[in-house]
Protein backbone atom coordinates (compact mmCIF):
# COMPACT_ATOMS: atom_id res chain seq x y z
CA UNK A 1 0.00 0.00 0.00
CA UNK A 2 1.32 3.43 -0.93
CA UNK A 3 -0.84 6.12 0.65
CA UNK A 4 0.40 9.61 -0.23
CA UNK A 5 1.58 11.23 3.01
CA UNK A 6 -1.12 13.21 4.88
CA UNK A 7 -3.84 12.45 2.29
CA UNK A 8 -6.45 9.80 1.57
CA UNK A 9 -4.92 9.19 -1.89
CA UNK A 10 -3.68 5.67 -2.61
CA UNK A 11 -1.45 4.86 -5.59
CA UNK A 12 -1.26 1.35 -7.09
CA UNK A 13 -3.03 -0.61 -4.36
CA UNK A 14 -6.66 -1.64 -4.59
CA UNK A 15 -6.79 -4.02 -1.63
CA UNK A 16 -6.09 -1.93 1.49
CA UNK A 17 -9.26 0.14 0.97
CA UNK A 18 -11.38 -2.95 1.62
CA UNK A 19 -10.66 -2.50 5.35
CA UNK A 20 -12.61 0.80 5.29
CA UNK A 21 -16.00 2.07 4.22
CA UNK A 22 -16.45 2.76 0.52
CA UNK A 23 -15.25 6.11 -0.84
CA UNK A 24 -12.83 6.61 2.06
CA UNK A 25 -9.96 6.88 -0.44
CA UNK A 26 -9.22 8.18 -3.93
CA UNK A 27 -7.23 5.77 -6.12
CA UNK A 28 -4.60 6.45 -8.77
CA UNK A 29 -3.05 3.82 -11.07
CA UNK A 30 0.38 4.47 -12.62
CA UNK A 31 0.20 1.61 -15.15
CA UNK A 32 -1.49 -1.67 -15.93
CA UNK A 33 0.89 -4.30 -14.59
CA UNK A 34 -0.53 -6.91 -12.24
CA UNK A 35 1.62 -6.00 -9.25
CA UNK A 36 0.26 -2.44 -9.46
CA UNK A 37 -3.45 -3.10 -9.97
CA UNK A 38 -3.48 -5.88 -7.36
CA UNK A 39 -6.80 -5.96 -5.53
CA UNK A 40 -8.94 -5.00 -8.52
CA UNK A 41 -11.79 -7.41 -9.20
CA UNK A 42 -14.61 -7.60 -11.76
CA UNK A 43 -17.07 -5.70 -9.53
CA UNK A 44 -14.63 -3.45 -7.63
CA UNK A 45 -16.48 -0.26 -6.54
CA UNK A 46 -14.68 1.19 -3.54
CA UNK A 47 -13.79 4.63 -4.94
CA UNK A 48 -13.10 6.56 -8.15
CA UNK A 49 -9.98 5.53 -10.08
CA UNK A 50 -7.77 8.02 -11.96
CA UNK A 51 -5.29 6.89 -14.60
CA UNK A 52 -4.21 7.50 -18.19
CA UNK A 53 -6.51 6.87 -21.15
CA UNK A 54 -4.61 3.73 -22.16
CA UNK A 55 -4.69 2.29 -18.64
CA UNK A 56 -8.43 2.95 -18.49
CA UNK A 57 -8.94 0.99 -21.72
CA UNK A 58 -6.87 -1.90 -20.40
CA UNK A 59 -8.82 -2.00 -17.13
CA UNK A 60 -12.12 -2.10 -18.98
CA UNK A 61 -10.83 -4.73 -21.38
CA UNK A 62 -10.12 -7.00 -18.39
CA UNK A 63 -12.90 -5.82 -16.05
CA UNK A 64 -15.66 -4.36 -18.26
CA UNK A 65 -18.13 -3.88 -15.37
CA UNK A 66 -15.96 -1.57 -13.27
CA UNK A 67 -17.34 1.95 -13.24
CA UNK A 68 -16.13 5.35 -12.03
CA UNK A 69 -12.80 5.25 -13.93
CA UNK A 70 -11.49 8.63 -15.09
CA UNK A 71 -8.73 9.24 -17.64
CA UNK A 72 -6.39 12.22 -17.12
CA UNK A 73 -4.19 13.76 -19.81
CA UNK A 74 -0.41 14.16 -19.62
CA UNK A 75 1.17 17.48 -18.59
CA UNK A 76 -2.20 18.91 -17.56
CA UNK A 77 -3.15 20.25 -14.12
CA UNK A 78 -6.16 18.76 -12.33
CA UNK A 79 -7.51 19.92 -8.98
CA UNK A 80 -9.06 17.70 -6.33
CA UNK A 81 -10.84 18.68 -3.10
CA UNK A 82 -10.51 15.89 -0.56
CA UNK A 83 -13.71 14.98 1.30
CA UNK A 84 -15.28 18.21 0.00
CA UNK A 85 -13.21 20.27 2.45
CA UNK A 86 -12.05 23.47 0.75
CA UNK A 87 -8.82 23.67 2.75
CA UNK A 88 -7.75 20.20 1.55
CA UNK A 89 -7.05 20.88 -2.12
CA UNK A 90 -4.52 18.94 -4.18
CA UNK A 91 -3.20 19.66 -7.69
CA UNK A 92 -2.22 16.66 -9.80
CA UNK A 93 -0.12 16.26 -12.97
CA UNK A 94 0.64 13.15 -15.03
CA UNK A 95 4.00 12.75 -16.84
CA UNK A 96 5.14 10.00 -19.23
CA UNK A 97 7.06 7.29 -17.35
CA UNK A 98 8.39 5.56 -20.53
CA UNK A 99 7.75 2.18 -18.90
CA UNK A 100 4.83 0.65 -20.82
CA UNK A 101 2.02 2.22 -22.88
CA UNK A 102 -0.07 4.37 -20.56
CA UNK A 103 2.42 4.43 -17.67
CA UNK A 104 2.68 7.72 -15.78
CA UNK A 105 4.61 9.49 -13.06
CA UNK A 106 2.41 11.60 -10.76
CA UNK A 107 3.08 14.97 -9.12
CA UNK A 108 0.90 15.92 -6.13
CA UNK A 109 0.99 19.50 -4.83
CA UNK A 110 -1.20 21.09 -2.17
CA UNK A 111 -1.88 21.59 1.52
CA UNK A 112 0.43 18.66 2.43
CA UNK A 113 3.45 19.92 0.43
CA UNK A 114 4.78 18.56 -2.87
CA UNK A 115 5.11 14.80 -3.42
CA UNK A 116 6.39 13.08 -6.56
CA UNK A 117 5.53 9.41 -7.25
CA UNK A 118 7.52 7.91 -10.15
CA UNK A 119 5.73 4.57 -10.47
CA UNK A 120 7.84 2.22 -12.59
CA UNK A 121 9.88 4.21 -15.11
CA UNK A 122 12.68 3.92 -17.68
CA UNK A 123 14.63 7.17 -17.60
CA UNK A 124 15.62 9.13 -20.67
CA UNK A 125 16.86 12.69 -20.99
CA UNK A 126 13.53 13.99 -22.35
CA UNK A 127 12.05 13.56 -18.86
CA UNK A 128 14.12 16.61 -17.86
CA UNK A 129 14.48 18.51 -21.14
CA UNK A 130 10.78 18.33 -22.11
CA UNK A 131 9.13 18.84 -18.72
CA UNK A 132 9.02 22.55 -17.77
CA UNK A 133 6.44 21.85 -15.05
CA UNK A 134 8.78 19.69 -12.98
CA UNK A 135 12.06 21.13 -14.31
CA UNK A 136 11.58 24.87 -15.08
CA UNK A 137 14.23 26.16 -17.55
CA UNK A 138 15.38 28.86 -15.12
CA UNK A 139 16.41 26.20 -12.59
CA UNK A 140 18.51 24.10 -14.98
CA UNK A 141 22.17 23.63 -14.07
CA UNK A 142 25.08 22.32 -16.11
CA UNK A 143 25.43 19.14 -14.05
CA UNK A 144 21.62 18.78 -13.87
CA UNK A 145 21.63 18.45 -10.08
CA UNK A 146 18.85 19.92 -7.97
CA UNK A 147 17.21 21.53 -11.01
CA UNK A 148 13.55 20.74 -10.26
CA UNK A 149 10.91 22.48 -8.23
CA UNK A 150 11.15 21.78 -4.48
CA UNK A 151 9.99 18.20 -3.84
CA UNK A 152 9.27 17.35 -0.20
CA UNK A 153 8.99 13.63 -0.82
CA UNK A 154 9.98 11.48 -3.79
CA UNK A 155 8.72 7.89 -4.03
CA UNK A 156 10.89 6.28 -6.69
CA UNK A 157 11.17 2.99 -8.55
CA UNK A 158 14.14 1.31 -6.87
CA UNK A 159 13.72 -2.09 -8.57
CA UNK A 160 17.36 -2.22 -9.72
CA UNK A 161 18.92 0.29 -7.35
CA UNK A 162 22.32 -1.34 -7.32
CA UNK A 163 25.47 -0.44 -9.31
CA UNK A 164 25.60 -4.05 -10.55
CA UNK A 165 22.64 -3.37 -12.84
CA UNK A 166 23.93 -1.66 -15.96
CA UNK A 167 21.75 -3.09 -18.74
CA UNK A 168 21.72 -1.20 -22.06
CA UNK A 169 19.15 1.11 -23.60
CA UNK A 170 16.45 -0.17 -25.93
CA UNK A 171 18.17 0.96 -29.15
CA UNK A 172 21.29 -1.04 -28.28
CA UNK A 173 19.18 -4.12 -27.53
CA UNK A 174 17.44 -3.74 -30.90
CA UNK A 175 20.78 -3.78 -32.75
CA UNK A 176 21.85 -6.90 -30.90
CA UNK A 177 18.57 -8.71 -31.72
CA UNK A 178 18.95 -7.80 -35.40
CA UNK A 179 22.47 -9.32 -35.39
CA UNK A 180 21.18 -12.56 -33.85
CA UNK A 181 18.36 -12.92 -36.39
CA UNK A 182 20.68 -12.07 -39.31
CA UNK A 183 23.00 -14.90 -38.27
CA UNK A 184 20.06 -17.30 -38.23
CA UNK A 185 18.44 -16.52 -41.55
CA UNK A 186 15.63 -18.82 -42.71
CA UNK A 187 14.85 -19.85 -39.14
CA UNK A 188 11.71 -19.13 -37.17
CA UNK A 189 12.23 -16.75 -34.24
CA UNK A 190 10.52 -16.97 -30.85
CA UNK A 191 10.85 -13.85 -28.69
CA UNK A 192 10.08 -14.64 -25.04
CA UNK A 193 9.22 -11.62 -22.93
CA UNK A 194 7.45 -10.78 -19.71
CA UNK A 195 4.41 -8.59 -19.25
CA UNK A 196 3.03 -5.85 -21.47
CA UNK A 197 5.48 -3.19 -22.69
CA UNK A 198 8.24 -4.78 -24.74
CA UNK A 199 6.20 -4.93 -27.95
CA UNK A 200 7.83 -1.69 -29.16
CA UNK A 201 11.16 -3.36 -29.86
CA UNK A 202 9.38 -6.21 -31.68
CA UNK A 203 7.56 -3.70 -33.88
CA UNK A 204 10.94 -2.30 -34.93
CA UNK A 205 12.04 -5.84 -35.82
CA UNK A 206 8.86 -6.30 -37.87
CA UNK A 207 9.58 -3.13 -39.84
CA UNK A 208 13.25 -4.01 -40.30
CA UNK A 209 12.60 -7.57 -41.58
CA UNK A 210 9.31 -6.74 -43.33
CA UNK A 211 7.32 -9.50 -41.64
CA UNK A 212 4.17 -9.77 -39.55
CA UNK A 213 4.45 -10.48 -35.82
CA UNK A 214 2.66 -13.61 -34.59
CA UNK A 215 0.87 -13.22 -31.25
CA UNK A 216 -1.89 -14.95 -29.30
CA UNK A 217 -5.53 -13.92 -29.40
CA UNK A 218 -5.49 -12.43 -25.87
CA UNK A 219 -2.42 -10.33 -26.67
CA UNK A 220 -4.08 -9.04 -29.84
CA UNK A 221 -7.15 -7.93 -27.86
CA UNK A 222 -4.90 -6.21 -25.35
CA UNK A 223 -3.03 -4.29 -28.06
CA UNK A 224 -6.30 -3.28 -29.67
CA UNK A 225 -7.45 -1.90 -26.31
CA UNK A 226 -4.29 0.22 -26.06
CA UNK A 227 -5.20 1.83 -29.36
CA UNK A 228 -1.75 3.23 -30.22
CA UNK A 229 -0.27 0.23 -32.04
CA UNK A 230 -0.61 -0.60 -35.72
CA UNK A 231 -2.64 -3.77 -35.40
CA UNK A 232 -2.16 -4.56 -39.09
CA UNK A 233 1.40 -5.77 -38.38
CA UNK A 234 0.15 -8.42 -35.91
CA UNK A 235 -1.41 -11.75 -36.77
CA UNK A 236 -2.51 -14.93 -35.00
CA UNK A 237 -1.72 -17.04 -38.10
CA UNK A 238 1.69 -18.70 -37.81
CA UNK A 239 1.96 -19.08 -41.59
CA UNK A 240 2.03 -15.33 -42.16
CA UNK A 241 5.32 -14.51 -40.45
CA UNK A 242 8.44 -15.97 -38.87
CA UNK A 243 8.76 -13.86 -35.66
CA UNK A 244 6.48 -14.97 -32.83
CA UNK A 245 6.04 -13.23 -29.47
CA UNK A 246 5.44 -15.56 -26.52
CA UNK A 247 5.26 -15.21 -22.75
CA UNK A 248 8.46 -16.00 -20.91
CA UNK A 249 6.75 -18.60 -18.73
CA UNK A 250 5.66 -20.52 -21.88
CA UNK A 251 9.19 -20.68 -23.26
CA UNK A 252 10.00 -24.33 -22.48
CA UNK A 253 6.58 -25.47 -23.63
CA UNK A 254 6.99 -23.69 -26.98
CA UNK A 255 10.47 -25.11 -27.47
CA UNK A 256 9.15 -28.65 -27.08
CA UNK A 257 6.25 -27.88 -29.42
CA UNK A 258 8.55 -26.51 -32.15
CA UNK A 259 10.90 -29.48 -31.81
CA UNK A 260 7.98 -31.89 -32.24
CA UNK A 261 7.00 -30.01 -35.42
CA UNK A 262 10.60 -30.26 -36.71
CA UNK A 263 10.89 -26.47 -37.03
CA UNK A 264 14.33 -24.90 -37.50
CA UNK A 265 14.15 -22.10 -34.94
CA UNK A 266 15.84 -19.94 -32.30
CA UNK A 267 14.56 -18.39 -29.05
CA UNK A 268 15.52 -14.89 -27.92
CA UNK A 269 14.69 -14.22 -24.27
CA UNK A 270 14.70 -10.66 -22.99
CA UNK A 271 16.23 -10.71 -19.53
CA UNK A 272 17.53 -7.88 -17.38
CA UNK A 273 19.85 -9.91 -15.13
CA UNK A 274 21.99 -11.82 -17.60
CA UNK A 275 24.61 -10.52 -19.96
CA UNK A 276 24.38 -11.18 -23.68
CA UNK A 277 24.42 -14.97 -23.86
CA UNK A 278 24.06 -17.90 -26.26
CA UNK A 279 23.48 -21.49 -25.15
CA UNK A 280 25.67 -24.24 -26.68
CA UNK A 281 22.60 -25.81 -28.29
CA UNK A 282 22.47 -22.92 -30.79
CA UNK A 283 18.79 -22.34 -30.04
CA UNK A 284 18.62 -20.16 -26.94
CA UNK A 285 19.82 -16.55 -26.88
CA UNK A 286 19.43 -14.04 -24.08
CA UNK A 287 19.66 -10.27 -24.39
CA UNK A 288 19.60 -7.84 -21.44
CA UNK A 289 16.51 -5.69 -21.83
CA UNK A 290 14.42 -4.07 -19.09
CA UNK A 291 11.53 -1.63 -18.87
CA UNK A 292 12.95 -0.31 -15.59
CA UNK A 293 15.81 2.14 -15.15
CA UNK A 294 19.31 0.83 -14.53
CA UNK A 295 21.31 2.26 -11.65
CA UNK A 296 22.90 5.13 -13.54
CA UNK A 297 19.61 6.20 -15.12
CA UNK A 298 17.91 6.06 -11.74
CA UNK A 299 20.63 8.23 -10.27
CA UNK A 300 20.14 10.87 -13.00
CA UNK A 301 16.53 11.46 -11.99
CA UNK A 302 17.14 11.38 -8.22
CA UNK A 303 20.09 13.74 -8.63
CA UNK A 304 18.06 16.18 -10.77
CA UNK A 305 15.25 16.34 -8.20
CA UNK A 306 17.29 16.13 -4.96
CA UNK A 307 14.20 15.72 -2.75
CA UNK A 308 13.96 16.37 0.97
CA UNK A 309 12.78 12.80 1.64
CA UNK A 310 13.49 9.81 -0.62
CA UNK A 311 11.24 6.77 -0.26
CA UNK A 312 11.56 3.42 -1.99
CA UNK A 313 8.67 2.05 -4.03
CA UNK A 314 9.79 -1.59 -3.79
CA UNK A 315 10.46 -3.33 -0.47
CA UNK A 316 10.42 -7.08 0.06
CA UNK A 317 8.44 -6.66 3.28
CA UNK A 318 5.53 -5.26 1.24
CA UNK A 319 5.07 -8.71 -0.31
CA UNK A 320 4.65 -10.53 3.02
CA UNK A 321 1.00 -11.47 3.72
CA UNK A 322 1.40 -10.72 7.43
CA UNK A 323 2.65 -7.19 6.67
CA UNK A 324 -0.17 -6.51 4.23
CA UNK A 325 -2.68 -7.82 6.74
CA UNK A 326 -1.51 -5.57 9.58
CA UNK A 327 -0.43 -2.41 7.75
CA UNK A 328 -1.75 0.90 9.04
CA UNK A 329 -1.41 4.57 8.11
CA UNK A 330 1.00 6.27 10.54
CA UNK A 331 2.64 9.29 8.91
CA UNK A 332 4.48 10.56 12.01
CA UNK A 333 5.98 7.13 12.77
CA UNK A 334 7.36 6.85 9.27
CA UNK A 335 8.75 10.41 9.34
CA UNK A 336 10.56 9.84 12.64
CA UNK A 337 11.97 6.47 11.56
CA UNK A 338 13.20 8.04 8.30
CA UNK A 339 15.00 10.84 10.19
CA UNK A 340 16.63 8.31 12.54
CA UNK A 341 17.67 6.22 9.54
CA UNK A 342 19.69 9.12 8.12
CA UNK A 343 22.23 8.59 10.91
CA UNK A 344 23.07 5.15 9.50
CA UNK A 345 25.37 5.09 6.50
CA UNK A 346 24.77 2.02 4.40
CA UNK A 347 26.56 0.90 1.25
CA UNK A 348 23.54 0.10 -0.94
CA UNK A 349 22.29 2.25 -3.77
CA UNK A 350 19.40 3.65 -1.73
CA UNK A 351 21.73 4.69 1.10
CA UNK A 352 24.08 6.34 -1.39
CA UNK A 353 21.25 8.35 -2.90
CA UNK A 354 20.03 9.52 0.52
CA UNK A 355 23.49 10.63 1.55
CA UNK A 356 24.35 12.43 -1.69
CA UNK A 357 21.09 13.87 -2.96
CA UNK A 358 18.50 14.42 -0.19
CA UNK A 359 18.01 17.79 1.56
CA UNK A 360 15.88 17.26 4.67
CA UNK A 361 16.37 20.84 5.85
CA UNK A 362 14.48 22.08 2.77
CA UNK A 363 11.18 20.49 3.80
CA UNK A 364 8.34 22.93 3.19
CA UNK A 365 6.21 24.36 5.99
CA UNK A 366 3.15 22.69 4.42
CA UNK A 367 4.73 19.29 4.91
CA UNK A 368 6.14 19.98 8.38
CA UNK A 369 3.03 21.40 9.98
CA UNK A 370 1.22 18.07 9.96
CA UNK A 371 4.05 16.22 11.69
CA UNK A 372 2.86 16.71 15.26
CA UNK A 373 0.23 14.62 17.09
CA UNK A 374 -2.43 17.32 17.46
CA UNK A 375 -2.55 18.49 13.83
CA UNK A 376 -2.12 14.92 12.58
CA UNK A 377 -5.13 13.75 14.58
CA UNK A 378 -7.21 16.64 13.28
CA UNK A 379 -6.17 15.92 9.67
CA UNK A 380 -6.94 12.20 9.97
CA UNK A 381 -10.38 13.10 11.27
CA UNK A 382 -11.01 15.40 8.28
CA UNK A 383 -9.94 12.62 5.90
CA UNK A 384 -12.03 9.95 7.60
CA UNK A 385 -8.91 7.98 8.55
CA UNK A 386 -9.21 8.34 12.34
CA UNK A 387 -10.52 4.78 12.60
CA UNK A 388 -8.59 1.53 12.70
CA UNK A 389 -8.71 -0.74 9.62
CA UNK A 390 -11.52 -3.26 10.06
CA UNK A 391 -10.92 -6.56 8.29
CA UNK A 392 -14.45 -7.66 9.18
CA UNK A 393 -15.65 -5.41 6.38
CA UNK A 394 -14.06 -7.92 3.99
CA UNK A 395 -16.20 -10.81 5.19
CA UNK A 396 -18.79 -12.14 2.79
CA UNK A 397 -22.28 -11.11 3.85
CA UNK A 398 -24.93 -13.74 3.20
CA UNK A 399 -27.71 -12.51 0.98
CA UNK A 400 -31.04 -12.35 2.78
CA UNK A 401 -33.57 -14.78 1.32
CA UNK A 402 -37.28 -15.35 1.82
CA UNK A 403 -38.75 -18.07 4.04
CA UNK A 404 -39.94 -19.95 0.94
CA UNK A 405 -36.42 -19.99 -0.56
CA UNK A 406 -34.99 -21.05 2.81
CA UNK A 407 -37.48 -23.93 3.00
CA UNK A 408 -36.38 -25.11 -0.47
CA UNK A 409 -32.73 -25.03 0.58
CA UNK A 410 -33.53 -26.98 3.76
CA UNK A 411 -35.43 -29.60 1.75
CA UNK A 412 -32.52 -30.06 -0.67
CA UNK A 413 -30.10 -30.29 2.26
CA UNK A 414 -32.17 -32.92 4.07
CA UNK A 415 -32.51 -35.04 0.91
CA UNK A 416 -28.77 -34.96 0.34
CA UNK A 417 -28.22 -35.86 3.97
CA UNK A 418 -30.55 -38.88 3.66
CA UNK A 419 -28.67 -40.01 0.55
CA UNK A 420 -25.41 -39.87 2.46
CA UNK A 421 -26.84 -41.83 5.42
CA UNK A 422 -28.47 -44.48 3.19
CA UNK A 423 -26.41 -47.66 2.77
CA UNK A 424 -25.43 -48.36 -0.82
CA UNK A 425 -26.89 -51.60 -2.16
CA UNK A 426 -24.97 -54.01 -4.36
CA UNK A 427 -27.17 -52.95 -7.28
CA UNK A 428 -26.16 -49.29 -6.62
CA UNK A 429 -22.51 -50.32 -6.51
CA UNK A 430 -22.83 -52.22 -9.77
CA UNK A 431 -24.63 -49.33 -11.47
CA UNK A 432 -22.08 -46.80 -10.24
CA UNK A 433 -19.15 -48.90 -11.35
CA UNK A 434 -20.65 -49.26 -14.82
CA UNK A 435 -21.22 -45.51 -15.17
CA UNK A 436 -17.75 -44.57 -13.97
CA UNK A 437 -16.12 -47.00 -16.38
CA UNK A 438 -17.64 -45.62 -19.57
CA UNK A 439 -20.72 -47.90 -19.23
CA UNK A 440 -18.66 -51.09 -19.54
CA UNK A 441 -19.80 -54.29 -17.87
CA UNK A 442 -18.85 -54.82 -14.26
CA UNK A 443 -16.42 -57.62 -15.12
CA UNK A 444 -14.28 -54.99 -16.89
CA UNK A 445 -13.98 -53.21 -13.58
CA UNK A 446 -12.61 -56.31 -11.88
CA UNK A 447 -10.22 -57.01 -14.73
CA UNK A 448 -8.80 -53.46 -14.45
CA UNK A 449 -7.73 -53.91 -10.84
CA UNK A 450 -4.13 -54.67 -10.12
CA UNK A 451 -4.92 -57.69 -7.95
CA UNK A 452 -7.06 -59.32 -10.60
CA UNK A 453 -4.34 -58.71 -13.21
CA UNK A 454 -1.84 -60.47 -10.99
CA UNK A 455 -4.24 -63.34 -10.46
CA UNK A 456 -4.82 -63.71 -14.19
CA UNK A 457 -1.07 -63.83 -14.80
CA UNK A 458 -0.67 -66.54 -12.16
CA UNK A 459 -3.64 -68.45 -13.70
CA UNK A 460 -5.42 -68.71 -10.36
CA UNK A 461 -8.71 -67.74 -11.93
CA UNK A 462 -10.43 -70.29 -14.15
CA UNK A 463 -13.47 -68.72 -15.77
CA UNK A 464 -14.89 -72.12 -16.78
CA UNK A 465 -15.04 -73.33 -13.19
CA UNK A 466 -16.42 -70.01 -11.90
CA UNK A 467 -19.84 -70.63 -13.52
CA UNK A 468 -20.18 -74.33 -12.69
CA UNK A 469 -20.44 -73.83 -8.96
CA UNK A 470 -20.51 -70.92 -6.57
CA UNK A 471 -18.22 -72.72 -4.13
CA UNK A 472 -15.38 -72.96 -6.67
CA UNK A 473 -15.69 -69.21 -7.27
CA UNK A 474 -15.36 -68.51 -3.58
CA UNK A 475 -12.20 -70.60 -3.38
CA UNK A 476 -10.40 -69.60 -6.57
CA UNK A 477 -11.46 -66.11 -7.63
CA UNK A 478 -9.54 -63.66 -5.36
CA UNK A 479 -7.12 -63.71 -2.50
CA UNK A 480 -7.63 -60.06 -1.58
CA UNK A 481 -10.12 -60.03 1.36
CA UNK A 482 -11.90 -56.82 0.35
CA UNK A 483 -12.52 -57.76 -3.26
CA UNK A 484 -13.37 -61.33 -2.25
CA UNK A 485 -16.08 -60.05 0.11
CA UNK A 486 -17.48 -57.77 -2.58
CA UNK A 487 -17.58 -60.58 -5.12
CA UNK A 488 -19.26 -62.94 -2.62
CA UNK A 489 -22.04 -60.40 -2.21
CA UNK A 490 -22.25 -60.12 -5.96
CA UNK A 491 -22.70 -63.91 -6.39
CA UNK A 492 -25.33 -64.16 -3.62
CA UNK A 493 -27.39 -61.22 -4.88
CA UNK A 494 -30.61 -62.15 -6.71
CA UNK A 495 -30.49 -58.87 -8.62
CA UNK A 496 -27.44 -60.13 -10.50
CA UNK A 497 -28.56 -63.70 -11.30
CA UNK A 498 -29.60 -62.68 -14.77
CA UNK A 499 -26.21 -61.11 -15.31
CA UNK A 500 -24.43 -64.30 -14.16
CA UNK A 501 -26.73 -66.46 -16.28
CA UNK A 502 -25.93 -64.36 -19.33
CA UNK A 503 -22.22 -64.49 -18.51
CA UNK A 504 -22.45 -68.28 -18.05
CA UNK A 505 -24.14 -68.73 -21.45
CA UNK A 506 -21.34 -66.76 -23.10
CA UNK A 507 -18.67 -68.93 -21.49
CA UNK A 508 -20.49 -72.20 -22.30
CA UNK A 509 -20.72 -71.17 -25.95
CA UNK A 510 -17.02 -70.36 -25.88
CA UNK A 511 -16.23 -73.81 -24.41
CA UNK A 512 -18.31 -75.57 -27.08
CA UNK A 513 -16.51 -73.68 -29.86
CA UNK A 514 -13.12 -74.67 -28.43
CA UNK A 515 -14.19 -78.34 -28.21
CA UNK A 516 -15.35 -78.36 -31.84
CA UNK A 517 -11.98 -76.90 -32.92
CA UNK A 518 -10.14 -79.66 -31.01
CA UNK A 519 -12.24 -82.38 -32.72
CA UNK A 520 -11.56 -80.92 -36.16
CA UNK A 521 -7.80 -80.83 -35.43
Amino acid sequence: MRCITNTNIIVDDFDFCKNFKKNTFIHFLTHFHQDHYEGLSPLWDYSPIYCSEISKNLILQKYPKIQNIHALQLNTKYEFTLNNIESLKVEVWFFDAHHIPGSVMILFKGYMGTIFHTGDFRFNQSMIDCNPILFPPELRTKNLQNCSIQIDEMIYDNTYCNPAFNFPRGDEVFKRMVEIIEKNRNKRVLIAMGALGKEDICIKLSEYFQTLLIIGESKLLQLEAIGTYRTDIFTTDRDQGFIEIIKKRHREQKIQEFKSLNYDFIVITTDFLMLDHKDPDGINYMVPYSLHSNFKEMECLVKAISPSILRRLVLEIYKLPQFRKNQVIDNIKFYLSYVNGLKRKGEGGYSQFKQKYTRLHKLSDDFRRWMNPESQQELMSFLGLDVEPDRNLRKYKRKEISEEEQAKLDFIYQNNLLKLEKKESLFDISDRLKSTNNNKRIDHFFSSQQNSQQLQKSKKFDSRQSVNSQSSCKIDILEDPTLKSLFDQFLNSQTNLSFMSHKGDQINNQVQQENQQEKQN
